[in-house]
C-alpha cells in the first residue's frame, strides 16, 4: 500500500521559512501543471456536456491518476495548514475513461482540502482506495465546515449553483459545479456517489468506479 502525508511543520516563533532551489523549482512546476489542467479540464466539462453524454472507456491501473491528483494538492494542503493523508494499493484497475475520473477525483479531493482548510480545530483529509468485487471503491473524509443538513435532504446537492449556507458563510469560494459535474460523469461511467456530512464535523464522500461494463461506450 501507498501512503501519502502532506509536509507539515510548526514554525518556531520568528521563524521564516526557508525554501531550497528545488523546492521552489517543482513548486513552480506544480502550479504550472495544475494551470494546464484546470484548462483541460474545463474543456473536458464543456465538450460531456455539449455531447450526448457518451464517453469512451479503456482498461487502465488508476494508481497513477490518484497518485498525480494527490500530490497535486500537497501544496494547498500545506497552505491552508491541512493534513493530508491517502492509502491505496499498487494495482487499481477499472474500465472508466482517464479525464473523467481525473475530473471527478480532483472535484472531490479540492473540495475537501478546501472546505476542510476553511474550518476550525483539527485539519485532516483522508482518501482510501480499496479493490471490490464491484469496481474500485475510493472514500474521502474530512473534517471540514461539512455541508447543511437542508441542502443533504433537499435533493439539490448535485444540482448545479447549490451550495449550503455554511460554505457561503466560509471564505471558502465555489460556484456549486463541482458535484453537479460529478455525479453526471459519474452516471455516464456507471459509477455511484455517496454523501454523509455534519455541520462543523466533516463530510465523507464515497465514490465507485466499475471495473466492468456491457460495452465499451457508456
Amino acid at each position: 500500500a501507498l501512503w501519502y502525508v502532506s509536509r507539515r511543520r510548526e514554525l518556531e516563533e520568528g521563524e521564516e521559512p526557508i525554501y531550497s532551489p528545488k523546492e521552489v523549482v517543482e513548486l513552480l512546476t506544480r502550479i504550472s501543471r495544475n494551470g494546464s489542467d484546470l484548462k483541460d479540464q474545463a474543456t473536458h466539462i464543456l465538450d460531456h456536456f455539449a455531447s450526448d453524454g457518451s464517453i469512451q472507456v479503456e482498461t487502465f491501473n488508476a494508481n497513477e491518476l490518484l497518485t498525480c491528483i494527490v500530490d497535486d494538492h500537497v501544496a494547498a494542503a500545506d497552505h491552508l495548514k491541512v493534513e493530508l493523508v491517502a492509502t491505496y494499493p499498487d494495482e487499481m484497475y477499472v474500465l472508466s475513461n482517464k479525464r473523467a475520473m481525473y475530473t471527478v477525483l480532483r472535484n472531490i479531493i479540492s473540495n475537501a482540502v478546501k472546505f476542510t482548510g476553511a474550518a476550525d480545530g483539527d485539519r485532516q483529509v483522508n482518501i482510501e482506495a480499496i479493490n471490490t468485487s464491484d469496481g474500485i471503491e475510493i472514500r474521502v473524509v474530512d473534517s471540514g465546515i461539512g455541508i447543511s443538513p437542508e441542502l443533504l435532504e433537499s435533493g439539490r446537492l448535485f444540482q448545479f449553483g447549490q451550495r449550503g449556507k455554511n460554505a457561503d458563510q466560509s471564505q471558502a469560494k465555489g460556484y456549486g459545479l463541482g458535484l453537479a459535474t460529478v455525479k453526471q460523469m459519474l452516471d455516464s461511467l456507471g459509477g455511484t456517489i455517496e454523501v454523509t456530512s455534519e455541520v462543523n464535523k466533516g463530510t465523507t464522500i464515497t465514490l465507485l468506479f466499475p471495473k466492468e461494463q456491457d460495452t465499451e461506450t457508456i
